[in-house]
């Protein structure tokens, strides 16, 4: 009786470590599956301004193209975004200046803005990091999430808007880039709005 009921404790015991396993594996399955949901979800459509808006406080380079990309500095999509957008400068033909604006609350000092994403900026030639206070020229080109980006042509005409980057954070190619990099090479994907993915710019993910 005593063996029977020991091996009757052990099923038990057994059947019980089964039925937790099972629930955790459920339980991650789960969040994994609303993880990839969320990183496959786009911020909301924004088309941008069809031309380069005449009182933004920035100008564009003369006699060239110029980009633009919205950044959150707290934003940890907005890294994937930059290294997406360094390597469409690496492999344009021909050089490609431009501006990242970050976000900067009025009652934040500038070091709040001076991230690793700042500094991902400077290595970046011929972009420059540049402060907007209270995201007024991410409204005036119509951007409401950070990763945003946009080339305009040399008369300030817009050519592309859209995200670089395949999902919240995630490195690697997508059609978004491969159509920026064709406005800076000989052809044209023809694709001139891409989905942006990355924090809506006006919620701080670690404020």
């Amino acid at each position: 009786m005593r063996n029977a009921a020991s091996s009757m404790s052990r099923k038990a015991r057994i059947s019980l470590l089964g039925g937790t396993a099972l629930l955790w594996l459920t339980a991650v399955g789960l969040a994994t599956g609303r993880f990839m949901e969320v990183e496959r979800q786009p911020g909301p459509e924004a088309a941008g301004r069809a031309n380069w808006p005449a009182n933004s406080r920035l100008q564009p380079f003369k006699g060239e193209s110029t980009g633009l990309m919205i950044a959150h500095p707290r934003c940890p999509c907005t890294r994937a975004s930059l290294d997406e957008l360094a390597d469409v400068i690496r492999r344009a033909p021909t050089p490609m200046r431009g501006y990242v604006l970050f976000l900067k609350p009025a009652d934040l000092p500038s070091s709040w803005t001076r991230t690793t994403s700042w500094e991902k900026v400077l290595e970046i030639p011929g972009w420059i990091p540049i402060e907007d206070p209270e995201g007024e020229e991410a409204r005036l080109f119509g951007a409401t999430t950070s990763g945003h980006v946009f080339l305009y042509d040399p008369r300030g005409r817009l050519q592309f808007s859209g995200g670089i980057t395949p999902g919240r954070g995630v490195r690697g190619g997508s059609v978004g880039k491969d159509s920026l990099l064709s406005f800076v090479t000989p052809g044209n994907s023809g694709i001139t709005r891409t989905p942006v993915f990355g924090c809506p710019l006006h919620e701080n993910p670690e404020r």
